[in-house]
């Protein structure tokens, strides 16, 4: 069954979120916060939202995020500009608690801050997590 998660009559298993790329890169960094439930991406080319974003994250117990395909698109009235991310109903309320607390724990790097007042120049210091990556690089090179 499904329904609105605002109306649902029924505890649901899974929650899919339909959004806006930049609105995924919130909730991803939300879930990331921790390190708990990185979310996954998983491709099937058929069945992304009733496969990928509904039934695999209860078997993962991780959120999913998905492209969506053309049934999502013809059945389900998705614009080409949306995606979805799939989770077990049980983290949403944990969604709801860290939403937009990535930017605090990081340094104060703030990401609604930078989205609203893009830097003049990108630098490590614009990213901090750069200078993670690029130390992991040295290392494996």
């Amino acid at each position: 069954m499904t329904a609105p998660l605002s109306e649902t009559p029924f505890i649901p298993d899974t929650v899919v979120i339909y959004c806006k790329p930049g609105q995924m890169v919130f909730i991803a960094n939300a879930f990331c916060y921790e390190s708990k439930y990185i979310p996954r991406s998983i491709h099937t080319g058929f069945g992304e939202s009733c496969f990928s974003a509904a039934l695999f994250p209860l078997t993962l117990k991780k959120p999913v995020a998905v492209n969506l395909g053309a049934g999502d698109r013809a059945f389900g009235r998705i614009k080409m500009d949306e995606e979805a991310i799939g989770m077990p109903a049980s983290l949403a309320f944990y969604l709801d608690e860290h939403l937009y607390k990535p930017g605090v724990k990081n340094n104060g790097f703030n990401l609604a801050e930078v989205i609203k007042n893009p830097p003049a120049v990108v630098d490590e210091d614009t990213l901090p997590g750069w200078r993670h990556i690029r130390t992991i690089m040295k290392y494996y090179k």
